[in-house]
């Protein structure tokens, strides 16, 4: 990566963790307000999620905003109540962003 007009371009990784992958977005938040533009992004599980919902174009604070009033019961059931493993939830909000994109068809890499 490299830098040009004072910013700084960068490559992520993000990692998972659940609820804990959306952790993320504040750091995404951070970077960019200090000037570093986010070129490219791998992510494992929360972390894929978030940085391919990222990587569509949305902002951290309009992601955080649509995911805020979700319940851990209904993020990670079954749909029909709580789960282990459940991920009902998940797919809903993943398609609410993405609908029906593929990685070539983001933004960012």
């Amino acid at each position: 990566m490299g830098k040009i007009n004072g910013m700084v371009d960068i490559a992520l990784s993000l990692g998972g963790g659940g609820s804990k992958g959306y952790a993320h977005l504040g750091i995404i938040r951070a970077l960019e307000k200090r000037g570093f533009r986010i070129r490219a992004i791998a992510g494992k599980s929360a972390g894929g999620m978030t940085g391919a919902i990222f990587a569509a174009g949305f902002s951290p604070d309009g992601i955080v905003g649509s995911i805020a009033h979700l319940s851990q019961e209904n993020l990670y059931g079954f749909g029909r109540g709580p789960g282990l493993l459940g991920t009902k939830g998940i797919e809903q909000i993943i398609y609410q962003f993405l609908e029906d994109r593929t990685f070539t068809d983001l933004q960012i890499p």
